[in-house]
């Protein structure tokens, strides 16, 4: 729990990236009311990236999120998500180091898949 803004971090995914000195990242479901999103209504879906040079810190948060309940379908409609939990990253097998896809686990019924909701794993593509 972040107790200074009192927002919940979970489901963290930890990797190094060896590019550019080499660095340490977090993907996480963010969620609450002052999630990155900047959304209460995004609470449930929400993605929060850390980074640091070290794996015992300091972490920074960035402001931009990581993943967002809205996903752009390839049909071209928009699908909104009510949550997004347990992200994951595929790392490209040429170098193992480039993020090609992400994971999660999605809901567009409520916010907690662990109650028999219907829910379904959903991969997304890094741009």
């Amino acid at each position: 729990m972040d107790t200074a803004s009192g927002v919940n971090n979970e489901d963290p995914f930890v990797f190094f990236n060896p590019s550019s000195g080499g660095s340490w990242h977090i993907i996480n479901h963010q969620q609450s009311k002052g999630n990155v999103c900047g959304s209460p209504t995004a609470g449930h879906a929400c993605g929060a990236h850390w980074f640091a040079r070290d794996a015992h810190g300091p972490w920074r948060m960035s402001p931009e999120p990581a993943y967002t309940p809205e996903v752009q379908l390839t049909n071209g409609s928009t699908a909104v998500y009510q949550t997004r939990q347990r992200p994951q990253i595929v790392f490209d097998p040429a170098d193992g180091v480039t993020p090609t896809y992400l994971f999660n686990g999605g809901s567009f019924e409520g916010n907690n898949p662990d109650l028999n909701m219907l829910t379904h794993t959903f991969a997304q593509r890094f741009r």
